[in-house]
C-alpha cells in the first residue's frame, strides 16, 4: 500500500473506472503526497512568500437576476486545487481590464491577515492572491 511521503497516511485506492482526481499529488515528480498535506504546503507557501495561485468559484447569474447593473457579485468560494484549503469571500467586485475585458477582485482573511485575489477574464478560475501589507482583520 502506498503512503503519503510527508504524513505517512495511506493513499486512497481508486477503482479502475474512476474518473477525476487521483487522490494524491506529486511532489518533485516522484513523491506522492495526500490532499491534506497539499493544503499544509499551500498554507506554508502563503506564510513564506505572501502570494499563491488559488481558484475562485461563484455563481454570476444569481446576483445578476435582481440587480443587473451592479458591479458586485454576492458570495464566492476560494480553494486550492484539491479543495482541501477553503476560504469564503462575501463580495466579488467586477471591473474592467484592458486585455482580459473583466477583472474580478475579492478579499479574504488568512491567519488574521487580509488578502486580495484577482482573476483576469471570464475563461478561467485561476485567482492570483497576495497578502496586503500592514492590514489585519
Amino acid at each position: 500500500m502506498e503512503t503519503c511521503s510527508l504524513c505517512k497516511k495511506p493513499l486512497p485506492i481508486l477503482p479502475e473506472n474512476h474518473t477525476g482526481g487521483t487522490g494524491y499529488a506529486l511532489k518533485d515528480k516522484e513523491e506522492k503526497i495526500c490532499y491534506d498535506c497539499c493544503a499544509e504546503r499551500d498554507k506554508q507557501q502563503m506564510r513564506d512568500k505572501g502570494k499563491i495561485a488559488l481558484y475562485l468559484t461563484f455563481n454570476p447569474h444569481a446576483q445578476r437576476l435582481y440587480r443587473s447593473l451592479s458591479p458586485y457579485y454576492q458570495g464566492g468560494k476560494i480553494t486550492n486545487w484539491p479543495g482541501t484549503l477553503t476560504f469564503t469571500t462575501n463580495t466579488i467586485y467586477v471591473g474592467r481590464h484592458n486585455i482580459a475585458e473583466h477583472l474580478y477582485r475579492c478579499y479574504f482573511t488568512f491567519e488574521n491577515q487580509k488578502w486580495i485575489g484577482r482573476q483576469y477574464g471570464d475563461n478561467t478560475m485561476l485567482l492570483h492572491c497576495k497578502k496586503l501589507k500592514g492590514r489585519t482583520k
